[in-house]
């Protein structure tokens, strides 16, 4: 896990298709609103080859978690 004072991103398996993923949890304080909906719209716009693939974005009322595709050294 590797954390920071707005988000942490975990390696995790995606539980219904078993694929590796990658996780990163946005803490919704108040100051930090504005970065946690960046992030989801980034996430969510972005497709390009090269880049991670947006899988699902989960929300509950502290977090965000952005679910992407999980790349590798081998893959940057």
């Amino acid at each position: 896990m590797v954390n920071s004072r707005s988000a942490a991103v975990m390696q995790a398996k995606h539980k219904n298709t078993g694929a590796d993923v990658a996780i990163k949890v946005i803490y919704k304080q108040n100051e930090n609103i504005e970065f946690a909906q960046s992030q989801v719209a980034l996430s969510m716009a972005v497709h390009s080859k090269g880049i991670v693939k947006h899988v699902e974005i989960i929300e509950d009322s502290d977090y965000f978690y952005l679910v992407t595709s999980l790349m590798n050294c081998t893959d940057l």
